[in-house]
């Protein structure tokens, strides 16, 4: 196929490797090549790098759209959720969470270097791609149709991240970067760590071993299932072991057990100029060993540091003036990525790689928020405050080793063997072993209450809110551990004037997951007034060790047990498939494909500290010994049918039409189909209930897609879509609690959602020499979706046909880009927008809420004074746009986002 292209004259240039840049290359040049020219090495900037990944798209049995490292570099995208929201249908929610052709996250399987990888995602199995930095990206595949090798876990697509491999040649890569953020310039920040520089809580944070000890050792009775530390189970625990003590030196005891909790929270404003620093290095050579054999080894270290402050408000739907919380947050981000990758190879026959990656994420937030509710509205003068401290550091460890075999030329030279029917017969395989962790230390939110002169506007006292509650403080480990590995065969031979190729593979996973949260409270019911004078001092002072152990001030460490969302889950799956394909004359190709698939999944809620009976509950009813409410397994056939018409100077120089259907699966994810309940991380306000009975969702899949391509590299793709959905499966809301809401999983009636994707790419040396320098490109999709609920659904929803969940009806992308004659300046424009989208169905009286167009505007200008040397500055958000949610005419939720703009420097070698 790479030849015909050739041949035609399609391909201005391709490059020797992801990390040359290239530039358009005139269509008289291709004349002098010879037909059999397999690849042509340029030197230039930038222009053929959407051209090489448009062939590479052509060239795919399945509608697959591709992000090569080059386009992601020059539109400056610093992770892989930045990057993938320029790709047809794509959107992001909450910037981490990938939404393809309307479809959640859990329709989207994501995969890095075609291996399963955990997820250190709290409330998901998917794995956050804004954790992920673009620079260890080569490339990203979005496949849009299923076929026989991906996962039947398929409803949107599959992103595929594929990472650096070994370089083609020596290579040494420095870049500096700095930069500022419009609306962060007053930081809130507090005493944390010595290596939160780092991304590492030092143990400052940690969890007490006296803590845990006690909660292994003290309960209230022999009969007591779980451990506690409260005064009672503390007197109770040493009478059992013939040692009397006084209430009062349990008390003490209790209280030494919360002087144990890091409390040096006083939060104090900080002026910062620059908001964001960096620093990368990229080192690596390939070794000619002779007689075809090389060997090579590429090393990457970079770390990034990012603060942004931001205010947000909430606000009740029905009386926003009076019932709303206005917060203000400060984060710092830090990231730190290692990757190590080296293999061999042999000719072009044979390849071994090893790509081993070290990723560590962390975010330190700290918010102050003022809360006016139902009982203190805003007009009362009296309301409350919250303080709120989190540090989340992720962290995941990838180790894969792939290889790639074929008896190709090299080979049949080497083993002295003859041409036959099985030249270029192919296998590959791979092997990953990988371990995501989130580890959350001393999560802290703090309880005040303020005054404020309503005629002034102004808070004029505030107060720690007396109670035992006063404190509340949330100790998260989450441990995900995934096992991934397949190999593939492929055989391709001739006959005639037909070219068939049969694979047939398989592939294996396996993956376990703990998640241990453990809650506590701090606070007094003491009404006295010395006591209460000292709720007027900072937070340190007022919680400091001399008054938690002041024994007239009766501080209690209180554990919270019915609040543990504790649970332990587990997938085993394994995948046979196979694929036959025809293609006839270089015109048509056909490919029929079937993936059987045996999936079990186990869940359960666990108590961590629970010591008598099972940690894992189940229904005790149940005499099988079997978990029902616990386990689900299922195991079916899912066939794929692929079809593509190839013809030349059809409007262009190359056109091709693909037809697509399928059958696939969308599994619930670990969480929802566990008994237990968690926040939603798009609305802290919303308790999240799992459902063990909730089912997998069959999904049918239709797909159209004709691509022009055109010899000055101009190129123009138009694609159709139609899924049909069973038992779709989403979130259902009803009433709670003052300030938060419920929410439960459930399996609505039906779902559908169809559209249309147009993509081009359009060089402008039409309009003369000057208009030569400049491009356009982009991609526009429309879209049509629906939830039908059903009535099974006994939730008071207002809306019983409505939208899908965050299914925008339009995403737009578009792109200007300049680059200079003199190859010494390149300049992208870039244009992102998505239209309205469902973020949560309404209930009784209430209208659905909806997140309002977010409109984008970026732009990057890039300098070459060097061969050597690239100048890059970037504005981002340059329009100011806000995240916005209405429900009605009403702005419930808005965040600012003020407009970055960062300068790096790079050294490449």
């Amino acid at each position: 196929m790479k030849k015909k292209l050739v041949n035609y004259g399609l391909v201005p240039a391709f490059t020797l490797s992801a990390l040359s840049l290239a530039v358009q290359a005139q269509a008289q040049d291709m004349e002098s090549f010879k037909p059999t020219l397999e690849e042509v090495v340029v030197v230039g900037r930038m222009k053929s790098a959407a051209q090489d990944i448009v062939i590479e798209r052509m060239e795919s049995e399945q509608v697959v759209d591709f992000i090569g490292a080059e386009q992601i570099a020059r539109v400056g995208d610093s992770t892989v959720a930045q990057a993938v929201r320029r790709v047809p249908g794509l959107t992001l929610v909450d910037g981490k969470y990938v939404y393809v052709r309307g479809l959640g996250e859990r329709y989207a399987s994501t995969l890095l270097n075609g291996a399963s990888v955990p997820s250190p995602d709290l409330t998901r199995s998917v794995l956050p791609l804004d954790i992920l930095p673009s620079s260890i990206v080569s490339s990203i595949a979005v496949q849009k149709t299923f076929s026989a090798d991906m996962p039947a876990n398929f409803g949107g697509g599959s992103v595929d991240i594929r990472t650096n491999g070994i370089p083609n040649f020596r290579t040494f890569t420095l870049e500096l970067s700095g930069g500022f953020n419009s609306i962060s310039d007053d930081l809130l920040t507090y005493n944390g760590g010595s290596d939160d520089k780092w991304g590492k809580d030092d143990g400052t944070r940690g969890f007490s071993s006296a803590i845990d000890s006690a909660l292994r050792t003290y309960r209230t009775s022999v009969d007591a299932p779980e451990g506690d530390v409260s005064p009672q189970a503390i007197q109770a625990t040493f009478a059992r072991n013939g040692q009397d003590i006084t209430l009062a030196q349990a008390e003490a005891i209790n209280a030494q057990l919360a002087s144990e909790v890091y409390r040096d929270l006083n939060i104090s404003e900080e002026s910062k100029s620059l908001n964001d620093s960096g620093i990368s290095l990229t080192v690596g050579d390939l070794f000619d060993l002779g007689n075809m054999w090389e060997v090579g080894v590429l090393a990457d270290l970079s770390y990034d540091k990012s603060t942004r402050s931001t205010t947000s408000y909430s606000r009740d739907e029905l009386d926003p003036d009076e019932e709303f919380k206005e917060r203000n947050e400060s984060n710092t981000n830090v990231s730190i990525t290692a990757a190590l990758n080296f293999g061999v190879r042999y000719g072009d026959d044979h390849r071994i790689e090893s790509k081993n990656l070290f990723l560590r994420n962390t975010d330190d937030e700290v918010y102050i928020s003022n809360n006016y509710t139902q009982s203190t509205s805003y007009s009362s003068g009296q309301g409350f405050r919250d303080y709120g401290y989190r540090f989340e550091e992720r962290e995941l460890e990838i180790y894969q080793l792939e290889g790639s075999h074929q008896l190709g030329y090299d080979t049949r030279e080497k083993l002295g063997l003859s041409e036959s029917i099985f030249d270029d017969l192919k296998i590959e395989w791979f092997y990953s072993d990988s371990t995501a962790t989130t580890s959350i230390p001393s999560e802290t939110s703090i309880q005040a209450q303020i005054s404020r002169d309503v005629a002034n506007n102004v808070i004029t006292s505030t107060s720690l809110l007396s109670g035992p509650r006063m404190m509340n403080v949330r100790f998260t480990d989450l441990e995900d551990q995934v096992e991934s590995s397949g190999i593939k065969m492929s055989w391709p031979f001739t006959l005639g004037d037909f070219a068939f190729e049969i694979t047939a593979g398989s592939m294996s996973d396996r993956k376990t997951r703990t998640y241990k949260q453990t809650d506590f409270s701090i606070g007094s019911t003491n009404t006295s007034s010395e006591y209460i004078a000292t709720l007027n001092d900072p937070i340190s002072s007022a919680l400091s060790d001399e008054n938690i152990l002041n024994p007239d001030y009766d501080y209690r460490l209180i554990y919270q047990s019915g609040l543990s969302r504790s649970y332990i889950a587990a997938v085993a799956s394994d995948a046979y498939y196979g694929d036959f394909e025809v293609f006839w004359n270089e015109t048509l190709r056909l490919e029929v494909g079937a993936r059987f698939e045996d999936y079990k999944q186990f869940s359960c809620p666990w108590q961590p500290y629970r010591v008598i009976g099972s940690q894992v509950r189940f229904d005790p009813t149940d005499q099988s010994g079997e978990f029902p409410d616990c386990t689900f397994q299922q195991d079916d056939i899912y066939p794929t049918l692929a079809a593509t018409y190839i013809r030349p100077d059809f409007l262009a120089e190359e056109f091709q039409l693909r037809f697509g259907v399928s059958e696939t699966n969308v599994k619930p994810d670990l969480r929802e189909v566990s008994d237990a309940s968690y926040r939603d991380p798009l609305d802290e306000n919303v308790i999240v209930s799992g459902n063990p009975d909730v089912r997998p969702s069959g999904i049918t899949n239709y797909d159209v897609r004709a691509e022009w391509m055109f010899s000055t590299g101009d190129n123009l793709a138009i694609s159709m879509f139609y899924k049909d959905i069973t038992d779709p499966i989403a979130f259902f809301l009803s009433a709670g609690a003052e300030n938060t809401q419920s929410a439960t999983i459930e399996n609505a009636e039906s779902g559908s959602i169809k559209g249309v994707e147009i993509e081009w790419l359009k060089y402008l040396s039409f309009l003369g020499d000057f208009a030569s320098q400049f491009y356009v490109s982009g991609n526009l999709t429309l879209a049509d979706s629906e939830l039908v609920v059903g009535d099974a659904i006994n939730v008071n929803v207002k809306n019983r046909v409505r939208s899908l969940d965050n299914a925008s009806d339009y995403v737009i992308n578009f792109q200007l880009g300049f680059d200079s004659e003199d190859e010494k300046h390149a300049a992208t424009l870039v244009f992102n927008e998505y239209g309205e989208r469902v973020r949560a169905g309404g209930i009784g009286s209430l209208d659905d809420s909806m997140e309002q167009p977010f409109t984008s505007l970026d732009l990057v200008y890039t300098y070459y004074p060097t061969e050597s040397v690239t100048v890059k500055f970037s504005a981002k958000n340059i329009l100011e746009d806000n995240v916005e949610v209405k429900t009605g005419d009403i702005v419930t939720y808005e965040r600012e986002v003020g407009t970055s703009y960062g300068l790096s420097v790079k050294y490449n070698y």
